[in-house]
C-alpha cells in the first residue's frame, strides 16, 4: 500500500456515522409528546416562542440542535489536537495542515450554528444578508476542498459526500421551502444533524489514517536506521 491509496472508511464507520442522526430524526418524528420542530430548533427559538403563550420552559428544548453543538465542536477539537500531533511528529505540511483547516472550518460552522450567527447576528449587527453568510461559508467550504482534495481523495470521500450532499439539501429547505410547510423544520434540521455526524466522524477516520502513516513511517524509518547501523 502506498501513500496515495485511497482509505474507504469501513462499513463500521458508516454505521456510526448514519445510524445516530437517523435514529435521532425518527424519535423526533414518531414520539408523541412534543412537537418534533421543538427538538430541532435553536432552544432560545423555542424558549422565546413557548414564553409568548406562557409556557416557558422545558430541558428538551432545542435538544437536538445542541446535539449537533457538540459532535461538531467535539469533531473540530479532534483535528487539531490531531493536527498538533502530526506537526510535533514531523508529518509533512499538507497532514497537520489539512487537519487544522478541517478543525478551524468545523469550529466556525458550529458557533454560527449553536449562536445563530447566519440566521440572526450577522443579519441584525452587521446587515449581511443570510444568502450571502450562506455564499461566503460554500466559498470557505470550496476553497478547503480544493486545497486538501488529495488527502481527502486518499481518506476515502463517501462520507464526506455523504456530508455535502446533506448540508445542500438543509440550505436548499432553508432558502427554498416555505416555513409554512409541515415538514421543513425536520427536513432541514434533520439533514444539518445527518451531515454534521458524516462530517465529523469523516475527520476523525482522516485524523485516525494520518495518524497510523505517521506511526508506520516513523518505524520504518527506525528499522531502516537499526539495519544500518547493524551492517
Amino acid at each position: 500500500m502506498t501513500s496515495r491509496d485511497p482509505q474507504e472508511p469501513p462499513f463500521w464507520v458508516y454505521l456510526l456515522a448514519l445510524v445516530p442522526p437517523v435514529v435521532a430524526c425518527t424519535i423526533a418524528i414518531f414520539q408523541p409528546y412534543v412537537d418534533p420542530s421543538v427538538l430541532f430548533r435553536d432552544p432560545l427559538v423555542v424558549a422565546e416562542d413557548a414564553a409568548s403563550r406562557g409556557e416557558c420552559c422545558h430541558a428538551y428544548y432545542g435538544l437536538f440542535s445542541q446535539l449537533g453543538g457538540l459532535v461538531w465542536m467535539g469533531g473540530a477539537f479532534v483535528a487539531v489536537f490531531a493536527a498538533a500531533i502530526l506537526r510535533k511528529r514531523g508529518a509533512v505540511a499538507n497532514d497537520w495542515q489539512f487537519m487544522l483547516a478541517a478543525g478551524a472550518l468545523s469550529a466556525l460552522l458550529a458557533a454560527d450554528d449553536v449562536f445563530q450567527g447566519h440566521d440572526v447576528i450577522y443579519i441584525k449587527l452587521f446587515g449581511i444578508p443570510e444568502i450571502v453568510s450562506v455564499g461566503i461559508y460554500a466559498s470557505l467550504a470550496a476553497a478547503y476542498l480544493f486545497r486538501f482534495r488529495r488527502q481527502i481523495l486518499e481518506s476515502g470521500p463517501g462520507l464526506l459526500a455523504i456530508s455535502l450532499a446533506a448540508f445542500a439539501c438543509s440550505v436548499v429547505t432553508d432558502l427554498i421551502v416555505p416555513p409554512s410547510f409541515v415538514w421543513h423544520r425536520i427536513a432541514e434540521d434533520g439533514a444539518k444533524l445527518i451531515g454534521i455526524f458524516c462530517w465529523t466522524v469523516f475527520h476523525g477516520h482522516s485524523a485516525w489514517l494520518l495518524l497510523e502513516k505517521r506511526q508506520s513511517r516513523g518505524l520504518d524509518a527506525g528499522q531502516a536506521g537499526g539495519s544500518r547501523r547493524s551492517a
